[in-house]
């Protein structure tokens, strides 16, 4: 039974990797305990060379997303957003890391809790 929710879990995994990777994001899931937290962040490198060039020149820097920047959807009683540091992002893009976060979240709660009633089930 849980074979086809892991599945389901897996895939949602591979989108959100997807997505990051050709946004040049990361994320990772803190899923070992409450609340569960998914945290999106700029690829370091990729945002670090990018401030150390643009405070290179004398005109204003253009807005760009402080390396050290992440977003965190933590899933506790509600969903609860929070960000540090200055994240750039668009809404569509933000939508699109949301919808996917709430859906993996909803496929690992499948698995887990098919998990432990498999568990159960043997230990009677």
């Amino acid at each position: 039974m849980s074979d086809g929710l892991f599945i389901n879990f897996e895939e949602q995994h591979s989108k959100m990797e997807k997505l990051c990777d050709k946004n040049h994001l990361e994320f990772s899931l803190l899923k070992e305990s409450f609340p569960i937290i998914m945290t999106i962040s700029p690829i370091w490198e990729e945002a670090a060379q990018e401030k150390l060039e643009f405070q290179n020149m004398e005109e204003p820097c253009p807005a760009k997303t402080d390396p050290e920047a992440t977003i965190k959807f933590i899933f506790g009683e509600e969903l609860t957003i929070s960000t540090a540091n200055d994240f750039l992002i668009d809404e569509a893009l933000f939508g699109k890391i949301k919808n996917i976060a709430k859906k993996m979240h909803y496929a690992y709660l499948q698995l887990y809790f098919a998990h432990k009633k498999e568990m159960n089930q043997l230990s009677v």
